[in-house]
């Protein structure tokens, strides 16, 4: 059974809440790195380039 407006509404749906993932994941990353450099560690490249 498909949800309301059929099959493009799914997709239109998909992409928003791959932007929702991508933004929350961007502003972990962020906050993740911000407390490092509080505490003084050094932060690696490979949280910064991910």
């Amino acid at each position: 059974m498909e949800g309301r407006g059929g099959m493009g509404s799914s997709d239109v749906e998909r992409e928003e809440e791959d932007a929702a993932t991508d933004i929350l994941r961007d502003r972990f990353r962020l906050c993740t790195i911000s407390i490092a450099e509080a505490e003084d560690a050094t932060v690696s490249s490979v949280v910064i380039a991910n």
